[in-house]
């Protein structure tokens, strides 16, 4: 028997995610399995004796549509939310709240502040696309921010909304994620 190559086989298996290193390939079913598409190839080198599966292929790994579903849930859960109105008080004497009350503004977007989204480890592929096509960026506390919520102006309550419904669709999906927000 003509067998296939340490080369074939190592190509076998970065596009299957079978090991064939111990199992009896020929270089003609080497060629086969390479020639074909990724999930017939998948079912050729299945039915190998000695082929052992170490990896699955992750399904669709498209991580621009993962990013606009999160963007689209996000989006909806912002405007979803109903922030609690803020009445903001300038008094005559700024150190006595006592003091009349001299202007008066009502402010119906609530409080102020900021959310995003963090995926930690900065090593997983997610984190690495977004670096590479979103612009994320290292966040302070380690991983990397794949989304500052810059949606609804200053509203904190819609741009926390926002980052938990981002922040469930990546997790959903498997990627390791979490939210942080602060008060402005």
């Amino acid at each position: 028997m003509n067998d296939a190559s340490q080369r074939a086989r190592w190509a076998i298996f970065c596009k299957t995610g079978y090991d064939v290193r111990q199992a009896e390939v020929s270089k003609d079913k080497a060629s086969e399995i390479l020639q074909a598409t990724d999930s017939e190839g998948v079912q050729i080198v299945a039915t190998i004796p000695g082929a052992v599966q170490k990896r699955k292929k992750a399904p669709g790994q498209d991580w621009a549509a993962l990013y606009a579903k999160a963007h689209a849930a996000g989006i909806a859960a912002g405007q979803a939310c109903e922030p609690v109105p803020m009445v903001v008080q300038q008094h005559a004497n700024m150190a006595d709240d006592a003091s009349p009350v001299v202007k008066q503004w009502h402010v119906p977007s609530g409080v102020c502040g900021f959310a995003w989204v963090v995926v930690k480890p900065g090593t997983h592929s997610f984190a690495r696309w977004c670096s590479k096509n979103q612009g994320a960026k290292k966040d302070y506390y380690g991983g990397i921010t794949v989304k500052w919520v810059s949606e609804f102006g200053q509203s904190m309550e819609q741009k926390i909304a926002y980052a938990r419904a981002f922040a469930q669709v990546l997790h959903d999906a498997g990627v390791p994620v979490r939210t942080m927000d602060r008060m402005d």
